[in-house]
Formats: C-alpha cells, structure tokens, sequence
C-alpha cells in the first residue's frame, strides 16, 4: 500500500508541474499495485485508502474500486469533483465517462 501511497502522490506532483516522466513512472507504480492487489483478490484493501489521504490517493483508489465498491467510491470521486483541489478536473472526467458506461472494471 505505501507504494501506492507514493506513488499516487507523486503522479500528481510531476502532473502537476508538467515532468511527464516521472508522472509516466508512478502512473506505472499505481497499475503495477492494482494488479499486484487484484492477483491477490484484495483489491478491496484499497478502500482503506478513501479516508484520511491526500485527494491524489483517493482519485486512484477510488478510481479502481468502481467495479467492487462503485457507491462508496462515486461518492469520494463526486466530493474530490466537488473540492477546488488538482484533482477535481480529473474526478469529474471520471465520473463523466463511467456514466456515459466507457469505464471498464
């Protein structure tokens, strides 16, 4: 979980800032975790992750629990829509695109 942490975190600052290979690298990091947790059957352990994190964690977390946990994580997607944070933009396109059902679990 710390590299998923990590990683969420730095993928949002190298975002942010525009180092497109360092956002590349943890966005690596973040698909390489989800698969690790999905092997294992404990992708749920990343509900863990939709309370007391930054929003840049919970956006990728709650991202990957839509097909486990869809209601609690449409819910933390629509409040980081909802924030004047980074990651509003992206939680909003989110949301868009599993309504229009082009999301795949």
């Amino acid at each position: 979980m710390t590299m998923f942490i990590d990683s969420a975190i730095k993928h949002a600052e190298a975002s942010k800032i525009g180092d497109s290979n360092i956002a590349n690298d943890n966005y690596k990091n973040i698909i390489a975790a989800v698969l690790f947790l999905k092997e294992k059957n404990e992708l749920e352990k990343l509900a863990e992750l939709l309370n007391d994190q930054p929003n840049s964690v919970k956006l990728w977390a709650a991202t990957n629990l839509l097909s486990i946990k869809r209601k609690e994580a449409v819910k933390i997607l629509e409040e980081i829509e909802s924030s004047s944070g980074d990651q509003s933009f992206e939680a909003k396109w989110t949301l868009i695109e599993l309504r229009k059902g082009n999301l795949k679990s």
